[in-house]
């Protein structure tokens, strides 16, 4: 059974390359192996309450799922997966994935328990291959019959394409928003849809940009890269990127956005030369691109394949200690006047 560990309070990045898990604190400090493997470890996803870091691992071309500790530990093998995609529950207790095709219930999404992952549950799919989930407070979306399902908490199923032609692993939420890509007239299309009012909004259309956009929690920008370099926007088709790399990376290194921080202010960034001959560079930048600080470097042969953010765990007040001192100080004045203690007074 796996046991629970502190929880995070600073921004990490755990990072895939060379076939283990890296971790770097986004300050760059303290890199370091969190696997050990002949296999091949990749795609990590931190667990909402930021207790848990789950991640794939190949072997002989089969794909397994294990669940570690955040800050490291001995890894749980939970489930064997069909395609390279799961998503964590918002409790942090389940992880949803679509199964090998000679389980019970393949073509589905299927639910299973960090602490008993002996028994896992049917939870949506069915109707051809259930792919891409994305799990959050809001629902859980995935892809299925060549559209995009949202599977509301009690229940209640709505469609929100009808056969567009989708990208592929595009589906993310951000908030209340669910994101997500699509092909139309020859030009790739980004779209938000709230997860209430079910419209489509959409947000980039270009053919030139690759990947679902990141869009920050207040909405105002949206990042995405674009003929090798990173852009920002507004999250309107309509507006005109600008970009926010050319300052402080090298015009001939390409540059990738691999993720972005839970509150929006920092960029996971990788770049390396064109053609990538010396060592690739794991960077943070900043939404304006004014500020970019390098973290890590990685060699070429060990590719950085995918990254993931750790959330930021605000440190809750603690009432108990407050409550505590003043209680200490009112007894340590009520000791002073029983034992007859008067302050010394100054003549005049």
């Amino acid at each position: 059974m796996l046991s629970r560990q502190a929880t995070p309070t600073d921004p990490w990045i755990v990072y895939s390359g060379a076939g283990n898990l890296y971790e770097v604190a986004a300050t760059g400090h303290s890199q370091r192996r969190l696997t050990n493997t002949q296999a091949r470890s990749y795609q990590p996803q931190y667990s909402p309450d930021g207790h848990w870091l789950a991640y794939i691992e190949q072997r002989n071309y089969e794909n397994y799922l294990y669940v570690i500790p955040a800050r490291g530990g001995t890894p749980t093998r939970i489930a064997h997966l069909e395609l390279e995609e799961y998503t964590w529950s918002p409790d942090s207790r389940q992880i949803a994935y679509n199964p090998r095709p000679d389980s019970p219930r393949p073509n589905t999404l299927l639910a299973v328990s960090i602490e008993d992952p002996t028994n896992p549950r049917y939870i949506a799919g069915g109707k051809t291959n259930a792919i891409q989930p994305a799990w959050s407070k809001h629902g859980l979306a995935y892809v299925d019959d060549g559209n995009i399902w949202l599977q509301h908490t009690d229940g209640t199923q709505y469609t929100l394409t009808n056969n567009m032609e989708l990208a592929s692993n595009s589906l993310r939420w951000a908030g209340e928003w669910l994101l997500f890509g699509a092909w139309v007239d020859f030009a790739h299309v980004a779209y938000r849809v709230h997860w209430q009012t079910l419209e489509l909004i959409p947000m980039v259309g270009d053919s030139g940009w690759s990947a679902t956009p990141y869009l920050i929690p207040d909405q105002t920008w949206q990042f995405f890269n674009m003929a090798d370099k990173i852009f920002r926007s507004a999250p309107t088709p309509d507006s005109i990127p600008e970009p926010i790399t050319l300052r402080v990376i090298a015009e001939s290194w390409r540059a990738v956005l691999l993720g972005m921080s839970q509150n929006g202010q920092l960029l996971a960034v990788v770049s390396h030369p064109d053609p990538p001959t010396e060592n690739w560079e794991l960077a943070i930048i900043t939404p304006d691109g004014a500020t970019y600080r390098p973290i890590a470097n990685i060699p070429a042969q060990h590719a950085l394949e995918t990254l993931a953010w750790s959330p930021i765990i605000e440190k809750p007040f603690r009432w108990w200690w407050l409550l505590g001192s003043i209680i200490g100080i009112g007894l340590s004045i009520i000791l002073l006047q029983r034992s007859g203690f008067q302050p010394v007074s100054t003549p005049q």
